[in-house]
């Protein structure tokens, strides 16, 4: 790989990835409202704003034609009881996370057909099963898995591969910024192993499409 896209590499998930490719010679464009704390392209663009994705994709086109994946981190998230669900929270969180995703990549189906670049989709484990308090949660991680099902039939004649990845807990401070309280994430997954494993999916042969993959923490007693 020489160039890889990734929105929200600014931060979390997106971030940790970042670092690993640009330690590896890679050249990471990143798509975000806030620009990154490491020395990478920055495309200023607000998720919920769609005349910042347009923008964003006129950008890519002009100035980074030619790139080999799309990562699609993007991550917004809300907790609520359930006879408390807000309107206007969920309905922006399913901007951000989902609306944005479809429309950037969507936007970008063509470089993407034409550099026969990967996409990737980070969704959750939630997408697979739910929680007390996340209903936005649980339906955008289950939307995002469903694009990146979309993608791939889609694509299906083309090089390019759609990889819907679903991590469980990480350790982050995205929770804490999130609820405004401190966690203990000891027993969460390493940020960083997280990110290798995404890496390392797109290094592999393009005659091996991983399409989904699914990383729980395993607990075992007596273990770290």
């Amino acid at each position: 790989m020489k160039k890889v896209i990734i929105t929200w590499a600014s931060d979390w998930l997106g971030l940790a990835l970042a670092k690993l490719l640009v330690a590896d010679g890679i050249e990471v464009v990143n798509v975000s409202r806030r620009k990154p704390p490491i020395d990478i392209q920055h495309i200023q663009a607000e998720f919920s704003n769609s005349v910042d994705i347009k923008n964003a994709i006129l950008e890519i086109e002009k100035k980074h034609p030619e790139f080999d994946a799309l990562v699609n981190c993007v991550w917004m998230v809300n907790f609520h009881k359930l006879d408390e669900i807000d309107f206007g929270e969920i309905t922006q969180s399913l901007q951000v996370n989902v609306s944005a995703t479809a429309a950037l990549t969507s936007g970008l189906i063509p470089l993407i057909k034409k550099n026969n670049a990967d996409i990737m989709i980070v969704s959750s484990t939630l997408g697979f099963k739910s929680h007390p308090n996340e209903a936005a949660y649980t339906a955008w991680t289950r939307a995002k898995r469903g694009l990146a099902h979309y993608f791939r039939s889609e694509l299906k004649d083309n090089v390019s591969r759609v990889i819907s990845f679903c991590p469980w807990g990480m350790q982050t401070r995205f929770h804490e910024k999130v609820t405004w309280k401190k966690i203990d994430n000891s027993l969460y997954m390493p940020v960083e192993w997280v990110a290798l494993c995404m890496k390392q999916l797109l290094e592999l042969p393009k005659y091996m499409e991983v399409s989904e993959v699914i990383i729980n923490r395993k607990i075992v007693k007596g273990t770290a």
